[in-house]
């Protein structure tokens, strides 16, 4: 028994030393050491350099693709108000021009949302020919509209998204910078902006061509004698078509009104070229007789002159010898005019008996203009058959 105390005394001595050699042995902490969170920063700024350019290129191209849509909604937004005031805006007024169809203040127009200022470019070339000169700012008035067509009626809107603001203002440029500006492609740096340091991917560009929103109206006077052919243009007051014609160029959208010896007589929207021509006391299309110097009011005698003289023309021109009716391929002369004809005296017989004419069941069919027209020349169109005795009326 004695001897075993020994034993488990030197067990429980050799355990208890064990245990104190743990508790004086150093412990390993978790986490990073100082070379390891070295490395870890070395790692994120590489990729932070792959990264970070792209990003800001994606941002960059967010940003371009909002002013350019901006720019558009501007642009859109100051023809409408040109066509809708019938005047076209110089630098100082484009902005608030350009307001009025928008929920944006002016300087919203002005600046855009990186804060440069956006530029408004006029042609230096442009002119609108009228009584006072050619230049911007442009006002409709006074029923005369332009006296020729419009030159060069150009405009710029053009900002920038990076770097600083466009190298012009809002202006008049030189000739040469407005060019290189109106023809640079996109994502391209203008020539003439070489010192400035940003790139073409940093240009937003618009361009405004006003020339395509002017027709061309023609008005002929040939009542000479009347005071009732007037016209006006959006209302502001009737004026008379004096001096045989008006040829004048008038915005889009403009309304023309036409006047005769009962009044307003019709009313058109200007949106393509066209001519009217005040005859016999209306309005028409077309001239009736050829003659083109202003004459009194309606002389049968002139229009049946001047279709004889349409017709003998057309008889004497060159004939195809292809056509007739031996060739079987076509019609003669003779017979195209003995056609329009009988068409002219079967119209002026239904016209004689329609209400729209003045002689509606008042007169005899002999003093229908039409029926004139046709029985009084048929002597003289009898001979241009060549032989009197079967006359193209006969």
């Amino acid at each position: 028994m004695n001897t075993s105390r020994p034993a488990d005394h030197s067990r429980e001595t050799g355990s208890k030393q064990a245990y104190r050699g743990q508790a004086l042995a150093p412990r390993r902490r978790s986490g990073f050491t100082l070379l390891e969170f070295v490395g870890v920063l070395a790692i994120l700024a590489i990729m932070a350099a792959f990264m970070i350019p792209a990003v800001v290129k994606r941002v960059d191209i967010a940003a371009w693709n909002k002013e350019n849509a901006d720019l558009i909604a501007i642009k859109n937004a100051l023809v409408l108000q040109i066509l809708r005031s019938n005047s076209i805006p110089d630098q100082t007024s484009w902005a608030a021009a350009a307001a009025t169809w928008t929920t944006r203040t002016v300087s919203n127009i002005t600046t855009n949302n990186r804060g440069y200022t956006r530029a408004f470019l006029i042609d230096p070339n442009l002119n609108l020919p009228r009584a006072g000169g050619g230049s911007l700012p442009y006002s409709q008035t006074n029923n005369a509209g332009l006296s020729s067509r419009p030159v060069s009626a150009r405009l710029i809107l053009v900002s920038s998204i990076a770097r600083t603001n466009p190298p012009v203002v809002s202006g008049v440029p030189s000739s040469a910078s407005f060019n290189d500006l109106w023809n640079t492609p996109p994502n391209v740096k203008p020539a003439t902006w070489s010192g400035w340091p940003g790139t073409g991917e940093d240009i937003c560009i618009q361009r405004i061509n006003l020339e395509p929103t002017f027709y061309q109206l023609i008005l002929v006077n040939r009542d000479a004698s009347s005071t009732n052919g007037q016209f006006s243009i959006n209302g502001t007051g009737s004026t008379i078509v004096t001096n045989g014609a008006v040829n004048s160029y008038f915005l889009d959208g403009s309304v023309l009104s036409l006047y005769n010896t009962n009044g307003l007589s019709t009313r058109f929207v200007l949106k393509r070229n066209i001519s009217f021509v005040f005859e016999n006391g209306v309005w028409s299309g077309q001239i009736t007789d050829g003659n083109n110097a202003p004459k009194a009011p309606f002389n049968s005698t002139n229009l049946v002159a001047s279709f004889a003289a349409s017709a003998s023309a057309f008889f004497n021109a060159a004939w195809n010898s292809g056509a007739g009716a031996g060739g079987g391929k076509g019609s003669s002369q003779s017979a195209v005019i003995g056609a329009l004809s009988n068409f002219m005296l079967d119209y002026s017989m239904w016209a004689n008996m329609t209400p729209s004419f003045s002689v509606h069941g008042a007169a005899p069919l002999g003093q229908v203009p039409i029926y004139q027209l046709v029985t009084t020349e048929a002597g003289n169109l009898n001979t241009y058959t060549g032989n009197g005795n079967w006359g193209l009326l006969k």
